[in-house]
């Protein structure tokens, strides 16, 4: 399973919940860079995705990360990141500042998302779909299974297979304390 870290460029400087609002950050960046990065500029090299929030950094940028070449380009360019951007869900309220799904698609691509996201409106699914007919990025093929997929009889071939196995056997067989069962 590729690795996707998110919410770029940190999530826990702010309160409001971008499901239902758009939070601003007002933190200086150094403050930022000595938090919040910390992961991102660590595992960047690791990450075989990032999804960017849907969070305004005013310090740094006045659109939300996910719309923001800025912090995009940091992290390709400073950070060294080389795999697939996902944007975070376009159909959240942290997202509608960017305006319709169409706006929004166009936006976080523009920004240098690679793959897109609206999840639980149908509606604007299929208005995002229409208006990136015929584009294309290289970047999401990359994280498809790099090696040989075995053939689902052949699993128990594979020793990696055998360990998790015989691990989760041995969970399945051992006794639930009573505070485990709470």
């Amino acid at each position: 399973m590729a690795a996707v870290g998110k919410h770029f460029p940190g999530h826990g400087g702010v309160a409001a919940d971008s499901h239902v609002a758009l939070p601003v950050d007002d933190r200086p960046l150094e403050v930022i860079k000595q938090h919040d990065l910390v992961p991102f500029t660590q595992l960047a090299s690791q990450l075989d995705g990032v999804m960017p929030a849907h969070v305004i950094y005013s310090a740094f940028d006045t659109r939300p990360a996910g719309f923001s070449p800025t912090w995009l380009g940091m992290l390709r360019e400073s950070l060294g990141f080389k795999g697939c951007v996902f944007s975070d869900d376009l159909s959240m309220a942290g997202a509608h500042e960017a305006g319709d799904p169409k706006a929004r698609a166009q936006a976080a691509l523009a920004a240098g998302c690679d793959m897109l996201l609206v999840c639980n409106d149908r509606a604007a699914a299929l208005e995002v779909m229409d208006a990136c007919q015929g584009i294309n990025t290289k970047r999401p093929a990359k994280l498809r299974y790099s090696r040989a997929r075995p053939d689902l009889d052949a699993l128990s071939a594979l020793g990696r297979w055998r360990r998790t196995h015989a691990k989760l056997e041995a969970l399945a067989d051992k006794p639930q304390t009573s505070a485990e069962a709470e």
